[in-house]
């Protein structure tokens, strides 16, 4: 049985026997990009595409264009895919509740934001997320194969980095699965310490320069524009979608 996915599936954390991967690749002057990926066993489809334009844009703050949503199946598992951009990745945000257009900033509350500073030689990024991420597992827990990214792949290599259960050059973030839960099972005392590090759901990174090569940076403006005429044309068509449903 097909079922319709959309982006509520974010207020449910850690749904066993699913996959969520949400990575945010950030670019020197602040813009750049993320995907988020949804995997399910049973099959997944977009019902209709101006509901998801609801969600969409009821849901996250700061974001200029989205690509075409991806749907494909690898591995017995089923995904759903969309990219987004944004201009300044302080405003971005994933906001607790779906508001209505018309709802101003101040009375929405964010589930996810990001600060962004940087001087001379220092860059630092606070990503604040969903708090308690864990919750313990019971003895006759059982791998499922699912699975919580949360990455983020910054301008240069990480110098200083809380808040993760991993780093590695430019990337850094929060990755719980199969092996992690296994190891709180077995009570594994650097799985604890893990868990007790990103409860917190605050991720503080620090990096001194970009080594992101300029003719990258300038692919990837390139790349933004083009979204941006996309989606202007795309939303006018999912919008119109669902008036021709009415």
């Amino acid at each position: 049985m097909k079922t319709p996915l959309y982006w509520s599936v974010l207020a449910l954390g850690f749904i066993c026997g699913c996959r969520i991967d949400h990575v945010v690749t950030l670019y020197p002057d602040g813009s750049g990009k993320f995907t988020l990926s949804v995997g399910k066993r049973e099959a997944v489809e977009i019902a209709r595409k101006d509901q998801l334009l609801e969600e969409l844009e009821g849901r996250w703050g700061g974001v200029v264009a989205w690509a075409e949503p991806v749907v494909r199946s690898e591995g017995g598992w089923n995904y759903l895919t969309l990219t987004g951009y944004f201009d300044d990745i302080n405003s971005f945000r994933i906001w607790n509740n779906q508001y209505r257009p018309e709802t101003p900033i101040e009375r929405r509350t964010a589930a996810v934001r990001v600060e962004y500073s940087k001087s001379e030689d220092n860059h630092r990024l606070v990503f604040s997320s969903w708090k308690e991420h864990f919750s313990e597992p019971s003895a006759n827990w059982k791998p499922e194969g699912g699975r919580f990214l949360n990455k983020i792949i910054l301008p240069g290599p990480v110098k200083e980095a809380s808040g993760v259960t991993f780093q590695d050059g430019r990337n850094a973030g929060v990755l719980v699965d199969d092996a992690l839960m296994a190891d709180l099972v077995a009570g594994k005392e650097e799985a604890k310490r893990k868990v007790a590090e990103v409860n917190p759901g605050v991720i503080t990174l620090s990096w001194t320069k970009s080594e992101i090569p300029d003719d990258d940076v300038q692919q990837f403006k390139m790349e933004l524009s083009q979204a941006k005429k996309r989606w202007k044309l795309q939303r006018e068509e999912w919008a119109k979608s669902g008036k021709e449903k009415k």
